[in-house]
């Protein structure tokens, strides 16, 4: 099995996660996020890391955590995004 895509939902915000289309220059694959309204569409946040590195990992999911949940979680709630967002690399 392989996961193209992850779909998250907040309060007013919604979240996609994949796989870039490109790599670092040493071929690390990246993972690209996008934050963005849930009505209008209209883009709040994109950021990318790299897959294997697991502080850039978290980093994206503490952005998400916060632009989803709408406030900054402890160490278990980003864990969860976290986990998620792994299930890409």
């Amino acid at each position: 099995m392989h996961i193209t895509r992850i779909e998250f939902a907040g309060k007013g915000t919604k979240a996609t996660a994949e796989p870039f289309d490109r790599r670092r220059d040493d071929g690390t694959p990246l993972i690209y996020t996008k934050i963005h309204h849930a009505e209008t569409g209209e883009i709040l946040a994109e950021d990318w890391a790299a897959a294997d590195d697991r502080d850039e990992m978290w980093r994206m999911a503490e952005i998400m955590q916060f632009a989803l949940d709408g406030f900054k979680g402890a160490e278990s709630d980003i864990d969860g995004y976290y986990r998620a967002l792994a299930h890409l690399a």
